[in-house]
């Protein structure tokens, strides 16, 4: 689980970039009407176009935790 301020580091992307903020959203089954709610990063990551006026991208918590690293100067690549 991350914080918001956590450098963080996506191997899919190849990319760094930081947990701007973290945030719950619900949701309401359009089967049965249930509302359930899950987490939300949203970070900021370096180099991408998409994030360059400080737009960020929205990774669902249960999945972003295993996809994301703690960012490690020491091994993961700059790509910039």
């Amino acid at each position: 689980m991350f914080n918001a301020g956590d450098l963080v580091y996506d191997s899919r992307l190849n990319m760094i970039g930081m947990i701007m903020r973290i945030e719950e959203k619900s949701i309401v089954s359009a089967y049965n009407g249930t509302k359930t709610s899950e987490g939300w990063y949203h970070i900021m990551l370096f180099g991408d176009e998409w994030c360059k006026d400080g737009k960020t991208r929205g990774y669902v918590m249960d999945i972003a935790n295993n996809i994301l690293e703690s960012y490690n100067p020491n091994i993961h690549p700059v790509p910039f």
